[in-house]
């Protein structure tokens, strides 16, 4: 992605509820404690010399206000050991681990997509482009997520039928919206009809990102564990949908 979001950790709203031996719970916002993980991560990994064989897992559990810190505790560990079940060395949050190689794409794209809600306020969104994603769009792409998951998870073939109604979405919904604020080099609007511009408008990073997740001409559309999507793709969306309902005001 062009013009990285800035992944910040904001630790002035952290409350340290226990810290001992090679245990920590800590208690904060939510989408702050994703970030405080991953800059005790970093810390951690600066105090050992960059050991590679000393290595940090975490898990977080998101609730609502008035939870019981003892049930959001319990399901903190839960994440933990499935960190650790996982090959360690992760972040476990909305229910799928990250290896810390990949934290700064996964919420690069996600910080991405939330600024990509057509209901952010212009004069705060961080990146150049306008926004075009509803949150109905972002709700239907995890479901085409959940139907990713299946497919590789069960191998039924019928749960491929996301690929086609993600194809059909993106035409309904995103590329007339993004052609008609994109100029030619005559600086006419792009028409989807013609061949050229309908490629220029395809390279656009609202659409260029998530057709490579849920249609990859590369892998003929064909999902794999492996894949972007599969591993993290719930994360993202995750992500996106509660930072735009709790702070874009949706």
């Amino acid at each position: 992605l062009k013009n990285k979001p800035e992944l910040e950790a904001d630790l002035s709203n952290n409350y340290i509820v226990y810290a001992g031996g090679d245990d920590l719970l800590i208690i904060g916002p939510w989408n702050e404690i994703i970030y405080t993980a991953k800059f005790i991560k970093d810390k951690f990994t600066e105090f050992t010399s960059l050991n590679e064989d000393l290595t940090i897992s975490g898990g977080i559990s998101i609730g609502k206000s008035g939870t019981p810190v003892r049930y959001l505790a319990s399901m903190a560990d839960e994440a933990l050991e499935q960190s650790k079940n996982s090959g360690k060395n992760s972040l476990t949050v909305f229910g799928k681990t990250i290896s810390w190689e990949d934290f700064d794409e996964v919420f690069e794209f996600a910080e991405f997509f939330y600024d990509s809600f057509e209901s952010q306020n212009d004069s705060e969104r961080k990146s150049n482009t306008k926004g075009y994603y509803s949150l109905s769009f972002a709700y239907r792409l995890l479901e085409y997520t959940d139907m990713m998951e299946d497919y590789i998870d069960t191998d039924d073939v019928e749960s491929l039928m996301y690929i086609s109604k993600f194809s059909y979405d993106i035409e309904r919904n995103l590329v007339e919206k993004i052609a008609k604020d994109m100029k030619n080099a005559q600086g006419k609007p792009l028409k989807p009809t013609i061949k050229e511009d309908r490629e220029i408008i395809f390279k656009h990073p609202q659409i260029a990102k998530l057709v490579d997740i849920f249609n990859n001409e590369d892998t003929g559309g064909i999902p794999d564990s492996g894949d972007f999507g599969y591993e993290y793709m719930r994360i993202v969306l995750n992500y996106a949908i509660r930072k735009n309902r709790e702070v874009g005001g949706i």
